[in-house]
């Protein structure tokens, strides 16, 4: 797969939240650890929540944070990111888009938004058609070179069900898409606490928060 690392942040949670200016300054200080590593990594994934209300300006104080530097930052979407605005088009004109591709060496990175409003106030882990479509399309043209799945909320069996957002959900029509394909990894935050798991025989690696 070529010798290289790529780094993940995730639970920024910048903006008015309970913290403030200690989320500003980790965001400043984990980017500046970054440029100073050699080599900097190929790409970094930010795994959602990266402000706390979803407001535009919100996202637009994290992209002048981050605007400075030269590293490959990769973003997916969660609930705080977008509950702030009627629909998900700030984040798209700030940030980017919803779910991207990009492919390092013989590694593909998929980075999808997995949480989903269901109402103004309540949001869930799903896998909408289009989204599962995507990420169909997106591995079969690269089966059977390896590939890497990164998004939001952990996807964690327990007691017949999921835990956390995943629950009541569609997590094993996910899961199912897959094990067709050659995923070496799915990658999420959301827990604000470290932690690997094996899920359907995919390593399932949650980071802390930033």
């Amino acid at each position: 797969m070529g010798n290289f690392y790529f780094a993940q942040i995730t639970d920024l949670h910048l903006g008015k939240g309970l913290n403030p200016k200690e989320a500003a300054h980790n965001l400043r200080w984990a980017l500046k650890e970054l440029m100073s590593f050699t080599p900097r990594p190929k790409l970094v994934l930010v795994t959602g929540d990266l402000v706390c209300r979803g407001t535009a300006a919100e996202l637009l104080e994290y992209h002048n944070l981050t605007k400075g530097y030269a590293l490959p930052l990769y973003h997916l979407p969660a609930n705080h990111d977008l509950w702030g605005e009627p629909d998900a088009q700030a984040w798209k004109k700030i940030i980017g888009p919803l779910r991207q591709s990009v492919d390092v060496g013989e590694l593909r990175f998929l980075l999808w938004n997995d949480i989903q409003r269901i109402s103004n106030d309540k949001w869930r882990a799903e896998i909408r058609p289009e989204q599962s479509a995507w990420i169909e399309d997106q591995l079969s043209t690269w089966t059977p070179q390896p590939s890497i799945i990164a998004f939001h909320s952990p996807i964690l069996p327990i007691g017949g069900n999921y835990h956390d957002t995943w629950c009541n959900s569609n997590a094993n029509e996910f899961l199912d898409l897959l094990s067709r394909h050659n995923v070496i990894a799915m990658i999420t935050g959301h827990w604000h606490r470290n932690g690997e798991w094996m899920v359907n025989g995919i390593p399932l690696i949650n980071t802390g928060a930033l």
